[in-house]
């Protein structure tokens, strides 16, 4: 959802709802994909892939809250050399959230920030060798299925949220190491780019043919303003960023106006 932050301080991610600044800027390269190295392995598992998305591509409206993408900063709330830390998606009342991959729900905890409502649920898709790390798939502001609890395991495409809020508003859906109970966060990454090749051929397909090229996406993105200034607008400079509007960017995009 437009607004739901996450805090990075040394390479940490904790979840709030607004701290931290900052102002940084980097060149408007493309973004990789994520590599990891030994040092990685022997500190965290290896970043999952092979997920599906959390809605329908199909399903993300058009007309609704601009899309917010990962890795931007788009007012002090985004803090540290990364930026916004998941990809914010506008849907229906009553869109099915999908499980991105088999996994166990390991928290569970009402999302309070900015009055939006639902439930925040992490999804561990991928264990740590220490109890209470791993990665996990942050859901924010969904409803879960009845019978869905703490400990549930579910299957991959699994059906086992809905969205409760409005097109004018969206979901925050996050991929990122967890620690100390899951609680905390480090290093997310674009789960844009984790998802299984046909899925991410398909859900970036319909990203570049049908989102961004919607005049209400466009107008979305020239016209939303946090702080006053406008986070977006400069993403949409064909001299700046030649390959378009995109999901992920790179780290601490920082094109603030």
């Amino acid at each position: 959802m437009i607004g739901r932050q996450a805090s990075r301080v040394a390479g940490v991610v904790a979840i709030c709802s607004g701290c931290g600044d900052t102002n940084r800027a980097t060149s408007p390269t493309a973004p990789s994909p994520t590599t990891v190295t030994a040092t990685d392995l022997v500190t965290r598992a290896i970043p999952p892939n092979n997920l599906i998305a959390p809605i329908d591509p199909t399903a993300i409206s058009r007309g609704g809250a601009p899309i917010s993408p990962f890795d931007v900063v788009r007012s002090g709330l985004d803090q540290g050399p990364v930026g916004h830390p998941g990809i914010d998606l506008p849907s229906a009342v009553g869109t099915p959230v999908l499980a991105v991959a088999a996994g166990r729900v390991v928290t569970i905890r009402q999302a309070d920030p900015h009055n939006l409502g639902g439930q925040e649920v992490r999804l561990l898709i991928g264990e740590g060798t220490e109890a209470g790390t791993g990665w996990v798939f942050l859901y924010a502001h969904v409803a879960l299925a009845a019978g869905i609890s703490h400990g549930t395991e579910v299957g991959v495409g699994e059906p086992f949220a809905n969205s409760p809020l409005p097109s004018s508003d969206g979901n925050h859906f996050e991929l990122a190491w967890a620690f100390d109970d899951f609680r905390v966060h480090q290093d997310p990454i674009c789960w844009v780019h984790q998802l299984n090749g046909s899925k991410r051929t398909s859900f970036e397909e319909h990203f570049n043919t049908v989102l961004r090229t919607d005049p209400r996406f466009i107008s979305g993105w020239m016209s939303i303003t946090f702080e006053g200034r406008f986070p977006f607008r400069a993403l949409l400079d064909a001299k700046l960023f030649p390959e378009g509007a995109q999901l992920c960017y790179p780290a601490g995009t920082d094109v603030r106006q």
